[in-house]
């Protein structure tokens, strides 16, 4: 009796093995594919982000105060995706450009008080 029930314990733990082994290898498998997505989604998304930021840093553009705002939830998924410090350096640019904007547009309201 001893026997039979340390053979079936034997083979209970090699079940048991056998399923963490298929279920690592299934959860590499999903990882491995979520990364390609994500990294698809990162490039789509750095693309339109970047060309968001050029249009908006054009010289003869003013920055609305939604377009600033769209721009930053865009550079948070940006970010979140993995995106570079490219994103960020651009960024940068624009938000340096709305604050002048806001600025120049609040001392003129001011002025005309």
């Amino acid at each position: 009796m001893k026997e039979q029930m340390a053979e079936c314990y034997s083979n209970l733990i090699e079940v048991v093995s056998e399923s963490e082994k298929k279920a690592r290898a299934e959860d590499e498998k999903i990882h491995k594919e979520i990364d390609i997505v994500r990294k698809g989604m990162l490039s789509i998304e750095g693309r339109a982000f970047i060309s968001e930021c050029r249009r908006l840093l054009d010289a003869d553009h003013v920055i609305t105060f939604d377009e600033y705002r769209k721009l930053q939830k865009e550079h948070t998924t940006y970010n979140d995706l993995g995106g570079n410090h490219d994103g960020d350096l651009l960024f940068e640019m624009v938000t340096a450009k709305y604050k002048k904007t806001v600025a120049t547009a609040d001392a003129e309201e001011f002025r005309y008080q």
